[in-house]
């Protein structure tokens, strides 16, 4: 679809033909024809404004979030919360015992940090909870278990890459760091709480380039070595869990330790002849989705998106979650937008994948999708990043033009880039465009980002002026 597109009602001829010219000098200057796929349209209509293989499927790297995103504010809605439920069998004593064990049971939450497990442990105390005689039994049968995919771990651990759990940390990487201290070697700060049996190695001095280095032994050993500065900041290391749901244990007990509720028992795993309590002893809930899927938007985390993937796919069709039904909601979301399953692929939920295959068409689709809902625009918008303001875009468009007129999702891979969002004009009276820009097979990376960064550019100055 070229620049003569049903705009015309809405936008003048002239204003149409200027767009094109602009649009299309910035492509053809970089000298791209079928390497990008781009497309236009007027966000209050709906109107397609321009077009350049729009239609034509890329590989969108992280621009694969967008329909995740969408899907999860869609079909869960912007105020749901993920809950993490703590049950009992029965109710502490008065001396603030619990008797038995305490099962966690997870909903594949993706946010859970620190901070949180720390007010759950501070909760607890403020409750009165001295003791929990029994084990803290980890329920993340929500999920499909991934680690028991031996092949799957390894890529993971080759990669450094954070393992899907129903229940999650801290991204699912166990975070150590090396504190300066007051002996003659450094301490040791350890989020895990001991889900790792660390060796210290590391040496403390006055001056030199610090460090910090964890090497992996046997089972759940590790040996931390470095160099750490008196009087200097601490250093820190973060590697894969390869026992998610472990990890969380540790944690938990750790916290809870540190508000004096002692455990007398081990964090494991629910096994298949443990029973699930019935008696609510805490639930944690996130914040809500529209705040949750930030992560996704302005930040693009990797597993924050593969989690809600899983979980959305729990949700919408039943546990447990898998990456198959993650796919089968996506799909779903975009055919109820007008597409065909065969236009396109989903392979995955945070665009890793080289396997994924949509259009710039497509891509504006969702952010027409969520701009045109009144009730779910602030919302959609508050979670992209936003031109040389935060975010993956911090650092781009912060000309005194363009700074704070892209709201987008970006994305890279190797050869491949994407960005799509809403452009507001910088003219009063102007109208916002939503736009998708998809770039593969480039060899310079910051070429995929400064054909994207000027055609967002010709978008805020396009005066457009309506009719």
């Amino acid at each position: 679809m070229g620049a003569s597109a049903s705009g015309a009602g809405v936008f003048t001829d002239s204003a149409l033909r200027d767009l094109s010219r602009r649009v299309h000098g910035v492509r053809r200057r970089f000298g791209l024809n079928n390497a990008i796929g781009i497309h236009i349209e007027d966000l209050l209509t709906g109107e397609p404004l321009l077009g350049h293989n729009a239609d034509r499927r890329y590989v969108p790297a992280s621009g694969m979030k967008l329909p995740v995103m969408a899907a999860c504010i869609h079909y869960l809605g912007p105020s749901f919360r993920f809950a993490t439920d703590l049950l009992v069998d029965a109710p502490p004593t008065d001396a603030g015992v619990i008797e038995g064990p305490v099962t966690v049971v997870g909903s594949g939450d993706p946010s859970i940090t620190r901070h949180d497990l720390e007010f759950v442990a501070r909760s607890l105390a403020a409750y009165g909870i001295t003791r929990i005689e029994g084990d803290l039994i980890l329920d993340d049968s929500c999920f499909e278990p991934q680690e028991t995919d031996r092949e799957l771990v390894r890529r993971r651990l080759r990669f450094r890459e954070p393992i899907q759990s129903g229940l999650g940390y801290m991204w699912n990487r166990v975070e150590i760091a090396g504190v300066p201290g007051n002996g003659n070697r450094p301490d040791i700060r350890d989020e895990g709480y001991g889900y790792y049996q660390l060796r210290n190695r590391m040496v403390l001095r006055n001056s030199a380039r610090p460090y910090i280095l964890v090497r992996r032994g046997r089972g759940r050993t590790a040996t931390v070595e470095g160099r750490i500065l008196r009087g200097g900041a601490e250093r820190v290391a973060r590697f894969t869990a390869t026992e998610p749901a472990l990890y969380f244990g540790h944690a938990l007990r750790g916290k809870l330790a540190e508000q004096g509720v002692t455990t007398a028992g081990e964090p494991r795993r629910l096994q298949p002849d443990d029973t699930r309590p019935e008696l609510l002893l805490y639930r944690h809930q996130s914040a809500p989705m529209s705040q949750v899927v930030e992560a996704l938007g302005k930040y693009s985390n990797n597993w924050s998106s593969e989690q809600l993937f899983f979980a959305l796919g729990g949700l919408r069709w039943g546990g447990p979650a898998t990456a198959e039904r993650g796919s089968r909601v996506i799909e779903e979301y975009l055919v109820g937008l007008g597409f065909r399953a065969s236009e396109f692929r989903i392979a995955d939920g945070s665009g890793l994948s080289r396997d994924n295959r949509l259009s710039a068409r497509m891509l504006a689709a969702v952010v027409r999708d969520l701009y045109a809902q009144p009730d779910l625009r602030d919302d959609f918008l508050c979670s992209l990043a936003v031109s040389g303001v935060d975010g993956t875009l911090a650092r781009r468009m912060w000309g005194s033009t363009t700074l704070g007129r892209v709201i987008a999702k970006t994305g890279s891979l190797s050869g491949v880039s994407s960005l799509s969002g809403v452009a507001f004009p910088a003219e009063p009276g102007g109208r916002p465009v939503g736009f998708s820009v998809i770039t593969n097979g480039l060899r310079n990376q910051w070429a995929g980002d400064q054909v994207e960064n000027e055609i967002a550019g010709q978008l805020v100055r396009w005066s457009g002026a309506a009719t």
